[in-house]
């Protein structure tokens, strides 16, 4: 957010709302820094005039970091939030909970205790629907009736992520994976409890987290500046945003109950993505990050096809070579291919009588090297278009 102009952020609010987003979680680090008022009142002023609903998660975990750094006024831990959150508690763009007051979330609970977590929320008279992410403290997965024993009279739910990742500290099994989860659902629910589901289908963890390499919104040049992530994440060399007529796809079906489809002027929707580096990689002046194990040769692929669809087939091509061919079904299609070549990727949709109507070409080739210096697993992500050309290799 940082350095976010105000027609940047009206710009994000609209997008999110196009795509059927009803609001913005805020997670703020060291919330004494001088430029967050500004970002914040330009949020919450534009939210009200929008009906879009906002939330503050404090941040904890960079907060002690920041202390730690020298910044004084972060050392109070969820105390120093004390003048942002009054600032904008009262904020009709302010997303109520289950009891009516103003939702207030957690990036961990920052080593502080039950009680001091209590006496926080008497600073501001109790009056929150407090859904904090609280997994790093003792039993939180292993033992849900003690942990409730300790903690359950500070919360009225939990905001759990874990579940949203390939693997985590919790021991997911693979991306979606919800069983590291079944105690803390059924503790929260026995107790009457709120849960945030952390599927990463239905929680869209960044909008505009550019380092994170997650983002599906724009990185705008003013609020990201790290000369780091701009080898790897920036809206001209890497943009997200081909994931959004699929995602709005989904939280439409999702909010109706119904299956999923593309908009009714649309044929088709889709995307394609993948790494532009192999799993092989060599990088000599670069540490290979975390969880880069669990990376994948393949190209990842979706397509949302009408009700009325019939005849479609959808081929992945890789290095000029097709990989395979997927016949398509009204509704949701996707999958991944077992492989990726250096070189060029498409994905090519054409009808029953063989004719391309449909395609994607990478902005980017995959190279077989190290192109960027670094482990870069940021991926390139291409929205289906109407450019046949994208046929030829």
């Amino acid at each position: 957010m940082g350095g976010i102009t105000e027609d940047h952020i009206k710009q994000d609010i609209d997008d999110a709302m196009n795509v059927g987003f009803d609001g913005f979680g805020i997670n703020i680090g060291d919330p004494t820094q001088s430029w967050i008022p500004t970002p914040l009142e330009n949020l919450f002023g534009y939210a009200e005039t929008r009906g879009f609903k906002l939330f503050i998660s404090l941040d904890v975990s960079a907060t002690a970091s920041a202390c730690a750094g020298g910044s004084i006024g972060a050392c109070g831990g969820p105390n120093s939030y004390h003048d942002l959150l009054s600032s904008h508690l009262a904020s009709t763009a302010w997303f109520k909970g289950a009891n009516g007051l103003p939702m207030i979330s957690t990036f961990s609970s920052g080593g502080w205790e039950a009680q001091e977590w209590t006496a926080w929320r008497d600073s501001l008279a109790n009056k929150m629907y407090f859904v904090p992410e609280f997994d790093d403290t003792a039993n939180y997965y292993q033992d849900s009736s003690s942990w409730w024993d300790y903690w359950g009279s500070t919360v009225e739910g939990l905001f759990s992520w874990d579940a949203a990742w390939p693997s985590g500290s919790a021991g997911n099994l693979s991306e979606g994976d919800i069983s590291p989860e079944q105690n803390v659902m059924e503790g929260a629910a026995s107790r009457g409890k709120g849960y945030m589901m952390a599927i990463s289908t239905l929680q869209y963890k960044n909008a505009n987290d550019g380092p994170e390499s997650h983002y599906i919104g724009n990185i705008w040049p003013e609020a990201s500046t790290d000369p780091a992530s701009a080898k790897y994440a920036t809206q001209i060399l890497a943009p997200h945003t081909s994931w959004l007529p699929l995602i709005s796809s989904f939280i439409t079906a999702y909010k109706t109950s119904s299956p999923m489809y593309p908009p009714s002027s649309t044929p088709a929707v889709g995307a394609m993505w993948h790494s532009t580096i192999l799993s092989t990689a060599d990088c000599p002046s670069d540490t290979k990050p975390s969880g880069f194990s669990l990376a994948k040769d393949q190209i990842n692929w979706s397509i949302v096809l009408p009700s009325t669809a019939s005849g479609y087939t959808v081929s992945l091509v890789s290095g000029c070579e097709e990989l395979g061919s997927v016949k398509l079904m009204p509704g949701l299609n996707y999958g991944a291919t077992s492989t990726i070549k250096p070189g060029r990727q498409r994905m090519v949709v054409t009808d029953e009588e063989g004719k391309v109507v449909l395609a994607a070409s990478n902005r980017r080739d995959v190279s077989a090297g190290c192109p960027d210096g670094i482990y870069n697993m940021n991926p390139q992500v291409v929205g289906l278009g109407d450019d046949a050309s994208a046929d030829e290799c």
